[in-house]
């Protein structure tokens, strides 16, 4: 774990190895973990130790378990659940499906698109800021009409055709 570059290096991993980014928050709430020490007060390197011998934790599912009783999430929300969440919500807030499959770890855009239950919430929205500035632009041009001071009307401009130099 690198909290100074904002990641999580895993060196071997299902896919090999990678990157993870972390967010602030999830930076936040690992620097605030305890450290462990050894029996000689030695401090263990590892942010989540093996709970028998040496080394780090392997596998998170009984720990995770804990985690979403202790929230009050029935057993149908898993990992990959949230996985999915997480990309559905990164996507509707204006993620790439390239940038968010980075985040996922995925090579293809098909399986970010898969994962992301991509909606037109995101598409919806980009239509909905054009249509304001153009309704404002609007209703300050027809201000501007009736002569009130200050108005802003928004210019259309048309570029002119270009005749075939052909014909």
């Amino acid at each position: 774990m690198d909290l100074a570059a904002g990641c999580l290096r895993l060196p071997d991993s299902k896919t090999g190895a990678k990157v993870i980014p972390l967010t602030t928050a999830a930076r936040a709430f690992l620097a605030g973990l305890p450290r462990m020490v050894d029996e000689e007060g030695t401090l263990i390197p590892w942010v989540f130790p093996a709970a028998r011998g040496d080394g780090h934790a392997v596998g998170i599912t009984k720990a995770f378990d804990r985690v979403r009783r202790l929230a009050g999430f029935d057993d149908d929300v898993t990992l990959h659940v949230l996985r999915h969440s997480f990309a559905s919500a990164a996507v509707a807030a204006g993620g790439s499906l390239f940038l968010v499959g980075k985040v996922l770890g995925h090579s293809n855009a098909a399986t970010t698109e898969r994962y992301s239950h991509v909606a037109l919430d995101p598409v919806h929205a980009v239509a909905e800021l054009g249509g304001q500035r153009i309704a404002t632009a609007l209703a300050a041009g027809e201000a501007k009409r009736r002569g009130l001071v200050g108005a802003k009307a928004l210019s259309i401009s048309v570029a002119p055709r270009r005749r075939n130099a052909g014909k």
